[in-house]
């Protein structure tokens, strides 16, 4: 939704997701987090990089940095996993994508 211009409708379903994985990291659901449990980890730091993107086109800047820090977080917390392809943490990458929010 968010690429069709739609920023209220892909904050819903952001929002979804982020309390799905609220609710699996809680209570019961973390067992189920054993197997797979990484791979939720990156999908849920991605749901993070969407949601910034989503505040910042609805001009919610504190909610957009916000949720840039936590990626970038995730993202640092997560460097020499075992996270393949978009989830591979680039250390330049990374640098560069925080001097430019500095």
């Amino acid at each position: 939704w968010a690429n069709r211009g739609e920023s209220e409708k892909s904050l819903e379903r952001l929002a979804a997701a982020e309390a799905l994985h609220k609710s699996l990291r809680s209570g019961s659901g973390a067992t189920e987090l054993r197997e797979g449990g990484e791979q939720l980890e990156d999908l849920h730091t991605l749901t993070c990089f969407y949601l910034a993107q989503a505040h910042g086109n609805l001009g919610a800047r504190d909610r957009s940095a916000a949720y840039c820090h936590t990626t970038m977080m995730r993202q640092l917390a997560r460097r020499g996993g075992t996270a393949k392809g978009e989830h591979t943490f680039q250390a330049s990458e990374w640098a560069k994508n925080a001097q430019q929010i500095a």
